[in-house]
């Protein structure tokens, strides 16, 4: 077969395109919406696995705790071959035992057990709304980031065609030497300010893998937009009652009631059960003897231990019932300050825009009094600069309501919106 020119220059502008295509699909961004964010969080992030994996082991520990209510039961064997007597002897036995009667104190070890899986539930989901709201800010800090990259690239391009106006004026005799340059410096403090977010961007990429559980890096780009209510009215007092940190302090003042009970329960005798049967002897079949048996036991003198523990247990619970009196009143303080900076953010973001609006007029009629000479360029320079300044304002207003609104969610406990 024979190469011919046109098939060598085929082959040649087929490898080339490979070579220049391929590498773009392999660097290409990884594109996640919250959605996905929230996915991999909830399946993959360090925290909440780990917190996972201790709420598995509560659940095993309270199901060790209904075998109370089972015998026990053993057995045993043994051959003894003795020298030089040359004697056998045989011996197994099957055993078991139980209590009958406690003193009382199992069923409030199954509820200590029962509340203590509980509270790690609770400690579970309180883990997963503070990974979540870690993670909600993180994508919003990366959406906000990447949104920026796009307000400073107008900037730039609004400070170049300044830089231009100037520049002709200046060429014309019509403007100072120092206006000229200070426009030039301006340009440079746009370009500046595009390759500082650049690197920024990159930083809060890397805050978002970490929390999604991922530990390869890849370059990732939020999609999406941040989302929040412009208003909405909660009864305070009953989003309170189920934020986790107060239903922890309420399960463990139970905890220490069920403790308070046990101590009490102390004081009540043991009963014991136990019964048995083996065979020994020399020759086979061995002998077999049976037993049976009930064991009473009463802790009538501990040295005072008793008393104390008693007396331990119960300040313990005063202790855990001032605890979720005080939770209740920070959890409280902490939505009513956390809703009230929301609804602030929202109510600055309608101010902003306000002022956004007067200014793009004012912005657009001192560009013109500018080149008809009417006014300086102290004055023109000035209302560009409060322009600037509003368009960056409303950014910030958003990403900060944004950000009042997770914290609310996450200080009531919760993963998402109350109005999903």
């Amino acid at each position: 077969m024979r190469l011919t020119y046109s098939y060598l220059l085929k082959r040649v502008l087929a490898l080339a395109l490979v070579s220049v295509i391929f590498p773009l699909f392999v660097n290409a961004a990884e594109y996640l919406k919250w959605s996905d964010v929230k996915e991999e969080v909830l399946e993959n992030n360090f925290s909440i696995v780990r917190e996972r994996k201790s709420l598995q082991a509560a659940e095993l520990e309270h199901r060790k705790s209904y075998s109370s209510f089972y015998p026990d039961f053993s057995a045993g064997a043994s051959y003894v071959d003795s020298y030089p007597s040359r004697d056998d002897n045989f011996n197994y036995s099957i055993s078991g035992d139980i209590d009958f009667f406690p003193g009382l104190r199992i069923t409030d070890e199954i509820k200590l057990s029962e509340t203590q899986l509980e509270i790690q539930k609770i400690r579970y989901q309180k883990e997963v709304a503070d990974s979540v709201a870690a993670s909600r800010s993180a994508f919003a800090e990366l959406l906000t980031a990447q949104e920026n990259i796009t307000l400073l690239k107008h900037i730039l391009s609004r400070r170049e065609e300044n830089l231009e106006l100037v520049e002709l004026r200046y060429e014309a005799g019509r403007e100072n030497k120092g206006a000229y340059l200070r426009s030039r410096a301006d340009v440079m403090q746009a370009e500046h300010d595009i390759e500082r977010a650049r690197r920024d961007i990159e930083v809060k990429k890397r805050n978002l893998l970490t929390l999604m559980g991922r530990g390869d890096y890849r370059d990732i780009t939020a999609k999406g937009s941040l989302d929040f209510p412009d208003y909405v009215e909660l009864r305070l007092d009953e989003v309170a009652l189920k934020n986790p940190d107060y239903a922890l302090a309420y399960y463990q003042l139970r905890a220490a009631e069920y403790r308070l009970s046990m101590q009490r329960k102390s004081l009540y005798p043991d009963i014991n059960l136990s019964a048995g049967v083996s065979w020994s002897g020399s020759t086979w079949p061995p002998d077999d003897s049976r037993r049976i048996g009930v064991t009473l036991s009463y802790p009538f003198f501990s040295g005072g231990r008793n008393i104390i523990d008693r007396k331990t247990s119960d300040i313990n619970r005063e202790i855990s019932l001032l605890r979720l009196e005080e939770t209740g009143q920070n959890v409280f303080s902490s939505l009513l300050g956390a809703y009230n900076r929301f609804k602030n953010s929202v109510e600055n973001i309608k101010v902003r825009e306000k002022y956004m609006e007067a200014l793009e007029v004012r912005v657009d009629v001192a560009a013109q009094q500018y080149r008809n000479g009417l006014i300086s360029f102290n004055e023109w320079d000035s209302v560009e600069n409060e322009y600037i300044t509003a368009r960056n304002r409303i950014q910030e207003a958003e990403h900060s309501a944004f950000i009042a609104w997770s914290e609310f969610i996450r200080a009531a406990g919760k993963t998402e919106s109350f109005l999903e």
